[in-house]
């Protein structure tokens, strides 16, 4: 795997990254190890190299925030990796004290090399950017250190909006996709609502998304699903020892240049060496028109109250209800 990876990285960058101590970690002045940081050699000089994590539930925005972050010439944020998998084999493997990986040196080696594996596939972001030093995963998935010590940014989004924009992004995927997704009982429901979309033109499209909003079955099965994360995320997020900036999609909106000056200074990060937000690259707020059968679509605050029925109102209050209160969305301010 060593090999694979140098070779990959001499051909993202080539003659600049040199092999010797490539991916090793450094150490704080008492001598600990920081596995979020790492120095190696680039053009015979020696560089440091950062990494940070950008997690949410999907469609809370972590593609956007990962647009945003790469406007600064010294971050490559890419995804999706979901590295936090490999964290889910090291308790597999670590946890019973019955096992020899519970005990030392086990659980040393296979920590180190755990991370080691995290920071050499964080190190191909470079073959887009091979200037930067501070390198990121975005992710959908659940809050979770991956390498500790590493800054996490955590994106939460009112959760009825979530449900609209998952909606229309599993009806535009093909077919065979949501075949392979869904269990079996939600995907015997969902299929002739995507299977409608797909074969109507996209000023159509609307209806068939509002149908399947108004099905207190779909909008209760998302609901639960976001509920289940949020909670899960808040209570990690109390034991949480890693640096850690909580970032609203709401906020994104209505101040995207002050919030995106927070997210560099949390990566220490000069703001003002990143290029501006209007530059392009899918980075402004929202867009201009609604595109039912793109990945973009709206990126819209508030676009529940445009598929607010009791049966929609109904379903996300059972399921998401308590969630969405301890989260702070927990109020409705339109009437069914």
């Amino acid at each position: 795997m060593f090999t694979a990876v140098r070779d990959n990285l001499r051909r993202f960058a080539p003659e600049r990254l040199q092999a010797k101590g490539l991916s090793r970690a450094m150490r704080d002045a008492s001598g600990a190890e920081e596995p979020w940081r790492m120095r190696t050699l680039v053009d015979g000089k020696e560089t440091e190299y950062r990494f940070f994590f950008v997690c949410g539930f999907g469609k809370s925005g972590t593609n956007w925030v990962n647009n945003l972050l790469n406007l600064h010439p010294r971050v490559r944020c890419d995804g999706e990796y979901f590295l936090n998998t490999f964290g889910w084999a090291l308790d597999q493997f670590t946890g019973p004290p019955h096992q020899k990986g519970h005990h030392e040196p086990y659980r040393t080696i296979a920590t180190e090399a755990v991370h080691d594996l995290v920071r050499r596939v964080l190190l191909c972001n470079l073959r887009e950017n091979p200037g930067a030093t501070v390198l990121g995963d975005r992710s959908p998935r659940g809050l979770a250190e991956v390498l500790p010590g590493a800054p996490t940014m955590w994106l939460l989004r009112d959760g009825r909006d979530v449900v609209v924009s998952y909606t229309y992004h599993y009806l535009r995927l093909k077919p065979e996709f949501n075949l392979k997704h869904w269990s079996e009982g939600i995907r015997e429901f969902f299929m002739p609502y995507a299977e409608r979309y797909n074969a109507s033109p996209p000023e159509s499209c609307y209806e068939t998304a509002r149908d399947l909003l108004a099905q207190k079955r779909w909008v209760g099965f998302v609901s639960n699903q976001w509920a289940k994360r949020v909670t899960q995320d808040l209570d990690a997020k109390e034991g949480y020892t890693s640096p850690l900036l909580e970032l609203r999609y709401e906020a994104l909106h209505a101040d995207t240049q002050g919030q995106v000056a927070s997210m560099f200074e949390f990566l220490g990060l000069d703001p003002a060496e990143a290029a501006p937000v209007e530059s392009g690259g899918n980075t402004k707020a929202g867009f201009e028109q609604e595109r039912p059968n793109e990945f973009y679509r709206k990126g819209a605050v508030g676009d529940w109250q445009n598929y607010d029925t009791p049966a929609f109102r109904e379903a996300f209050d059972e399921y998401a209800g308590d969630a969405a209160a301890r989260a702070g969305y927990g109020e409705w301010t339109t009437a069914a």
